[in-house]
């Protein structure tokens, strides 16, 4: 996709197409004013708008790395009662995950400077960060961030069958998955 590429140009490392791709995302994906339509469509659109809510910001971020070539997705996290949600993005760098939330311009950095890992947020041994303009956050984290899912690995989800490559074995993991089941 060349929006990645133009976002991502200069980036060495995938952790600088990463924070590329969060800034430009916080940047260009505008909170939904509350008088606009609210659309669930397309990431293509969410871009050509450039409004989108907390979710479809999650959702263009991921999806723009996995065009970058790095493992994401997002997922809804769940305060401990479950009675709140959040959609948080999270991003693959090695073996470890790191947890982003694009649509508060917030990603976590551990108590050395670095990313967090959600290891390093199970530990309790994260800060909040933030980009784009500063703003008092509304949001506690850490109602939430004690309560990250379990990542065995990436599952298909929306963001990261969207490049052709994946959407093809997407495809045929389906196709597969009913044969099997018509053979039962």
């Amino acid at each position: 996709m060349e929006l990645v590429k133009c976002i991502t140009s200069n980036a060495k490392t995938d952790q600088e197409k990463v924070m590329k791709i969060f800034e430009w995302t916080h940047k260009n994906i505008r909170k939904v004013p509350g008088s606009f339509l609210i659309i669930d469509d397309h990431t293509w659109h969410i871009i050509v708008r450039g409004y989108g809510t907390n979710d479809q910001s999650q959702d263009v971020f991921t999806t723009l790395c996995n065009y970058a070539g790095i493992d994401s997705f997002y997922s809804w996290v769940y305060t401990k009662g479950q009675t709140l949600r959040i959609p948080l993005s999270f991003v693959k760098f090695g073996k470890k995950w790191s947890v982003f939330d694009p649509h508060n311009g917030v990603y976590f950095k551990n108590n050395i400077g670095g990313l967090a890992s959600v290891e390093d947020i199970v530990k309790g041994v994260w800060i909040v960060n933030q980009v784009g303009e500063l703003s008092k956050l509304n949001l506690d984290y850490t109602n939430y961030l004690t309560n990250l899912p379990v990542i065995s690995g990436v599952e298909f989800r929306r963001a990261n069958i969207q490049s052709p490559l994946n959407r093809l074995v997407y495809e045929i993991k389906r196709w597969q998955l009913s044969l099997s089941r018509q053979r039962k």
